[in-house]
């Protein structure tokens, strides 16, 4: 019979029968390794939600109430990256963390803070 070895080492495992790793240390690295390419996305989905509020909140900062699609795009926002979508009178209200932005018409677009009675 093989003897069972290390998924991070290949070191021969002494124990149970059970055991995978050789060492907490073994454990540790593999571990981090599986999840790094998870990481790596869950990463880049997070800093697009950061750039994106930093641009709404320095927008509203400005008194910039209303804005066009392509301001927006051409700062750089992505439109495919929010936190959630609320309905504001009967119409989608897309939001990035605490800012938000309603579709006025093909172009146009209203910004806002929410407030804590906007999402309960």
């Amino acid at each position: 019979m093989q003897k069972a070895r290390c998924l991070e080492c290949g070191e021969a495992l002494v124990g149970r029968s059970d055991k995978k790793f050789c060492h907490e240390l073994c454990r540790s690295s593999y571990h981090n390794r599986q999840n790094a390419l998870h990481s790596k996305k869950i990463n880049r989905i997070n800093a697009g939600l950061r750039h994106n509020r930093k641009i709404l909140m320095q927008l509203i900062q400005n008194h910039k109430k209303k804005v066009s699609r392509s301001l927006l795009s051409s700062l750089g926002f992505n439109f495919h990256l929010i936190t959630s979508v609320m309905n504001q009178n009967g119409h989608p209200c897309y939001c990035c963390y605490e800012y938000a932005y309603l579709q006025i018409d093909d172009q146009l677009l209203e910004l806002k803070q929410l407030t804590e009675k906007d999402y309960f």
